[in-house]
């Protein structure tokens, strides 16, 4: 699950709201996922600002009071070209600027690309996004984390079911919070005032309701 999620680039990212409210919420672990949405055209043409931007979030992040972990995650293979998304973008121009940010950075990398690739069975029918089997798949990935995880999604998200996040939050080992957002649909959570209205000292306490 995306914590930190690009929506048209690393740029927006940096100053889109659910940034600032990650910032604000000082997590003790944060994977940063940025690419799939960056490999579109109208994106990558800012591709000389990818690296930039994404040293400028981490530098931001290492410099929280909590001292973050941080992890770099390559997008989930692109099995289709559905929303002008390059699977040949993310491999040849994405990935790379990743592995050269991890390495300056000394950071660890979740590799989603390999995991995902061979496996179309595991996206919906667009070809980008997790079917329950993918979101199976992530989840078992997520089994191996072993820090605080905070989970958020849209009750009302018609294109990545909320069911998706539950299954991930079951099967989460670690201490964990999961946080549905009424009436927010997809990549809509961050924009609904619910998200603004919560108890950051709560979700840090890891309690677990179904509902916060």
């Amino acid at each position: 699950y995306e914590m930190l999620r690009s929506l048209v680039g690393s740029e927006m990212c940096i100053r889109d709201s659910v940034y600032r409210w990650c910032k604000e919420f000082n997590p003790d672990v944060v994977v940063i996922k940025l690419g799939t949405n960056d490999s579109k055209p109208q994106n990558w043409k800012y591709k000389d600002e990818f690296m930039t931007d994404a040293q400028q979030m981490i530098d931001e992040l290492k410099a929280l009071p909590a001292r973050p972990d941080i992890y770099l995650a390559y997008p989930v293979k692109a099995m289709s070209s559905a929303f002008d998304i390059s699977d040949s973008v993310i491999v040849n121009g994405v990935i790379p600027m990743i592995r050269k940010l991890a390495r300056k950075n000394k950071l660890k990398v979740i590799d989603l690309h390999s995991v995902f690739d061979g496996h179309p069975e595991w996206l919906i029918s667009d070809g980008i996004h997790p079917n329950d089997k993918g979101a199976a798949v992530i989840a078992e990935e997520v089994k191996k984390a072993k820090v605080p995880i905070l989970f958020i999604h849209g009750d009302n998200d018609t294109f990545v079911p909320c069911s998706m996040s539950k299954e991930i939050y079951k099967n989460c080992a670690s201490p964990k919070a999961l946080l549905i957002v009424k009436d927010a649909g997809h990549a809509e959570s961050y924009y609904k005032d619910t998200i603004n209205s919560v108890s950051y000292t709560h979700l840090r306490a890891h309690e677990t309701p179904e509902h916060l």
